[in-house]
């Protein structure tokens, strides 16, 4: 273990000493990832419940976004059909055709 001390309030810093300060090659990243592993299963440990919770909603929603990307994948997207703004002023087109003169029906087209 490094000179100095982990942060026992649960917080997970590492406070080290002032000689240790001096030298920061002293902490690996071994060792600091050893730390926060044992801290996450002693968390695990004292709050099953909540861990069990956490995971099954992570499970839920990334399996959820998964399925979305890949439904939006496979599934045919349906052919956009015409929306009523177009259809309006095809009717109101077909109407003035009818009333206006040839000449200026031609351009109505």
């Amino acid at each position: 273990m490094p000179e100095g001390a982990f942060d026992q309030t649960g917080s997970g810093l590492y406070t080290p000493d002032s000689e240790a300060e001096q030298n920061s090659a002293d902490v690996s990243d071994e060792q600091l990832l050893a730390h926060y592993r044992q801290q996450f299963e002693q968390t695990a440990a004292d709050y099953p419940a909540g861990t069990v919770l956490t995971a099954f909603g992570l499970g839920v929603g990334f399996g959820a976004a998964l399925g979305f990307a890949l439904g939006r994948i496979v599934r045919e997207q349906p052919k956009s059909l015409p929306n009523r703004a177009e259809l309006l002023g095809e009717k109101m087109l077909a109407s003035l055709r009818d009333v206006v003169p040839d000449s200026v029906a031609r351009y109505l087209d």
